[in-house]
């Protein structure tokens, strides 16, 4: 089958769910991954070329592109567009590629546009984000919002990444399925990493001190519980933090709090290895519920000491995981560090872990699905 797989980041983004999957899929099917394009406008007030069309093949089952944006506005501003002239710009560009394709795989809600009136393509929404949440743009949170009522009535497929998805749209479409979150186990083999890399010697460096490293590596943002983090630090005065991703938010200006860039996906095996602790400090809210945190399964496929948010999704790890509900509980945790165990009780059990969880094992059950669903209509067009 041909997959055009619309994904709402770019492919040298950080790795993250849409590029491993299309990865995985591209091992049976010919797959098209579409990056969002930008548009001329926003490009330039962010000083980018990301408006210009972009071609490169990854191998012979799998090629990114990106469509040009030079002549069209925000994507916002397509609640106010009633003509569709922004659509149709960038419905002339992948004409050629919808028809040809087999399946059309959006990522967000933000392209349904694009297919509003297609009727004879298997379309499926993968729904792994709570996206009008994620935007402070409030007229792109109304085009989500409207795209994705819609999309989920029209979907084929509905592929969702924790429960709360999973309970609220299985009410309104009969094809919704739970497919959650994984591992990259190539990168992520368990106790692999003896690389060092800058990061790993500042840890080190830290620990000769006597330290005791904490460490979170994702984005910052404000679902992220700034609250949290200093009362690690204030604890203990040998607590130090360290924060890896890109940062979208100002600086907690603390002595012990250290920040660092994103990393390529190949040098965080290495880095997670040598945080004593590894974190996931998230704000207590409703958006909560409705993450499947990659990073669980990465740090515990290194069989590494956990402290996180309790959450509907991070509860499933309550066996391998330190959680806490509030900074009381939080507090007790950091006053018992000494006997927190690690989560397996050896490497191998971690290795399991890790393969149960792949992003190789996900994707096989994705496809499965997507070939059933093709099948089916092939069946009834006959």
């Amino acid at each position: 089958m041909k997959i055009l797989y619309f994904s709402p980041i770019l492919w040298n983004d950080l790795k993250q769910r849409p590029q491993h999957l299309a990865e995985e899929l591209s091992k049976n099917h010919e797959v098209y991954y579409i990056e969002p394009s930008v548009s001329y406008l926003n490009c330039l007030i962010r000083k980018s070329d990301l408006y210009k069309p972009n071609y490169f093949p990854i191998d012979h089952n799998l090629t990114v592109r990106r469509f040009s944006g030079k002549f069209r506005f925000p994507k916002s501003f397509e609640v106010l567009d009633i003509l569709g002239l922004n659509t149709l710009y960038q419905e002339r560009q992948i004409k050629q590629l919808s028809q040809e394709c087999d399946i059309i795989w959006l990522g967000s809600p933000v392209y349904y546009a694009l297919f509003r009136n297609t009727k004879d393509k298997v379309i499926v929404y993968d729904k792994m984000d709570d996206y009008a949440y994620l935007t402070r743009n409030p007229l792109l949170r109304r085009l989500i919002r409207k795209n994705e009522k819609q999309l989920i009535d029209r979907a084929s497929l509905i592929f969702t990444t924790c429960h709360v998805f999973f309970e609220q749209l299985k009410e309104k479409n009969n094809s919704v399925f739970l497919i959650k979150n994984g591992v990259d186990s190539f990168n992520f083999k368990t106790n692999i990493s003896n690389r060092k890399n800058s990061i790993t010697s500042h840890i080190e460096e830290l620990k000769n001190q006597g330290k005791t490293v904490f460490g979170y590596i994702g984005t910052i943002d404000h679902w992220f519980d700034f609250n949290a983090i200093e009362q690690i630090i204030r604890h203990n005065d040998k607590f130090d933090v360290v924060l890896i991703g890109k940062n979208n938010m100002p600086k907690l200006d603390q002595s012990n709090i250290y920040y660092f860039d994103p990393v390529k996906k190949e040098e965080l095996a290495c880095i997670v290895n040598r945080f004593d602790f590894c974190l996931y400090p998230f704000k207590k809210d409703d958006f909560l519920d409705t993450i499947n945190p990659v990073k669980l399964y990465e740090y515990l496929s290194q069989n590494k000491k956990v402290i996180a948010v309790s959450s509907n999704e991070t509860r499933e790890f309550e066996n391998h995981i330190k959680l806490y509900s509030d900074y009381r509980e939080l507090n007790n945790i950091l006053s018992d560090l000494e006997n927190i165990p690690n989560p397996f009780a050896d490497n191998l059990q971690a290795g399991i872990f890790t393969s149960e969880n792949s992003w190789s094992v996900k994707a096989e059950k994705i496809s499965r699905q997507l070939v059933d669903v093709f099948n089916s209509k092939l069946s009834n067009e006959k």
